[in-house]
């Protein structure tokens, strides 16, 4: 189920105390404190109709830095600088229960008037502005750090400063914001969450994210949540924490296993988001070609039949589940990105198709470019000694042997381009591929060989300037004396 906020907010400020009546340019700045106001992340009430189904569209149009298989995603990179601000200082926060005390980067400003009452009231936009600040800072807070499960219920109070301006009229500033946390439901003290959250990160870092591959490990990660973990029908206050996953009895619901598949891809350095619709969690997990692919564990583990399943396995938002009902993954998992009223996440947009990897043998010495669709073989290696399908699927060879093509249930759902370099060919040095061969091509070629720059196989191909079929500092100093003149490569 999905974590939604329903409240009704009314900012009015009852200033018949302040000593408001001075000349209106010399009243010095003054300082008064608004209402406080308490919030709690409600896991029952979806938004209205009208609202998720314009929120439907998210999700689906942006694409967000898909371009780099390694960047991760950060629903905090969409925040404004307020939104920012309120987010690092929560995240950050150590003294858990105590006031943590915001300053706004960019005060909300506003005149307003006086009314017959003796009441200020502040403009709608300024509070739908400061609202959206406020819960971006803690929708993205939720979904960054599913490991800070206490980021669950909260109060506030925010902190106005004002000057007259004339007569009954104030120019006001909303500068600060005071926020306190609230022990989580299921919790009788800070203490014991302290205590759930350094057991929790110690199991987490017990698991071991196998295989030589981001699909092996993914699915080391996704069969483990899987297996450890039974639905919890009951929905105890702590299955909507990650701890449900780790900490016995091991029973969850959806956000349990959603947020607990991400702390394991944090774990393992793979690029992962948490994914939502009006009642329901799973997860987008970045692959090699840079594209995003859905995974929702929940639904694969299947208790009744003791089982794991794959139907929602990195598969993309047009992917048919197999042994359900035939529905596509987006019409069964409608994203919204909203758990709160006034503010709404967006996140990369899925591949349209699932991820179906080829794996390399391990003695291989081929190459795959997966965003360029390309594939890179040596010397006389054929196809079938460089590759091993995926379960379920066939790869197949062109006659001529320019293609290769992976199947599923008979249909080719994958080509790649079959590229064979000469024995022994040269690369161009052009690494970065800007048509200069230059100080900043060696460069690249050094921080690959010293493990902190990883190229693609057309690039590989472009710095191995040497033809032994390594990069290294060789091909480095090669690619040097040519940008110097004192080297011909090849073209």
């Amino acid at each position: 189920m999905k974590k939604t906020i329903s409240i009704l907010l009314t900012f009015v400020l009852l200033c018949s105390t302040l000593c408001i009546g001075a000349s209106a340019l010399d009243t010095p700045k003054l300082q008064i404190r608004g209402e406080q106001h308490t919030y709690s992340i409600d896991r029952s009430n979806p938004p209205p109709a009208a609202e998720a189904a314009r929120q439907a569209v998210f999700g689906q149009k942006v694409n967000l830095y898909a371009e780099d298989p390694n960047t991760p995603f950060t629903y905090y990179s969409n925040l404004d600088a307020n939104g920012k601000a309120m987010y690092n200082a929560v995240v950050s926060a150590t003294a858990l229960g105590n006031v943590i005390s915001v300053t706004l980067p960019e005060p909300y400003t506003f005149v307003t008037t006086m009314d017959a009452a003796g009441n200020f009231e502040i403009p709608d936009a300024i509070i739908d502005a400061y609202l959206e600040s406020l819960f971006g800072a803690f929708t993205a807070a939720v979904f960054d750090h599913p490991e800070q499960f206490w980021i669950n219920s909260f109060g506030t109070e925010e902190l106005f400063s004002y000057v007259q301006v004339s007569g009954n009229t104030y120019r006001f500033a909303i500068e600060q914001v005071d926020i306190t946390l609230s022990v989580p439901p299921g919790y009788a003290s800070w203490t014991a969450v302290k205590q759930d959250y350094t057991a929790m990160m110690n199991a987490a870092k017990a698991v071991v994210s196998e295989g030589a591959t981001r699909f092996d490990k993914l699915k080391t990660l996704h069969d483990w949540v899987a297996q450890a973990t039974t639905y919890d029908n009951d929905f105890k206050d702590s299955a909507y924490y990650a701890t449900s996953v780790f900490l016995a009895p091991h029973q969850s619901v959806c956000e349990g296993y959603s947020e607990a598949f991400k702390i394991l891809c944090d774990l393992a350095g793979i690029p992962c988001i948490i994914a939502v619709s009006s009642d329901h969690e799973w997860n987008h997990v970045k692959m090699e070609d840079g594209k995003w692919y859905a995974v929702d564990v929940t639904w694969d583990d299947q208790d009744t039949y003791n089982e794991v399943d794959y139907d929602f396995f990195l598969v993309g938002s047009q992917t048919k589940d197999v042994h359900f009902d035939g529905n596509t993954f987006a019409s069964e998992h409608p994203y919204t990105g909203n758990i709160f009223s006034g503010y709404t996440a967006t996140c990369p947009a899925l591949s349209s198709t699932a991820y179906l990897p080829m794996f390399l043998n391990s003695n291989s010495g081929a190459l795959v470019d997966k965003a360029a669709k390309t594939v890179y073989l040596y010397d006389d290696e054929t196809v079938d000694h460089a590759f091993v399908a995926a379960p379920g699927t066939s790869i197949r060879t062109s006659a001529d042997g320019k293609t290769i093509s992976v199947i599923k249930s008979g249909v080719t759902v994958d080509t790649y381009t079959v590229v064979r370099p000469a024995a022994g060919a040269a690369g161009s040095g052009d690494v970065n591929g800007d048509g200069r061969v230059n100080a900043t091509d060696a460069r690249w070629v050094l921080q690959v060989s010293s493990g902190m720059r990883t190229l693609t196989a057309e690039q590989r191909v472009c710095a191995d300037v040497n033809g032994d079929g390594r990069v290294n500092a060789t091909d480095a100093r090669w690619i040097l004396q040519a940008a110097s003149g004192a080297r011909v490569l090849a073209a």
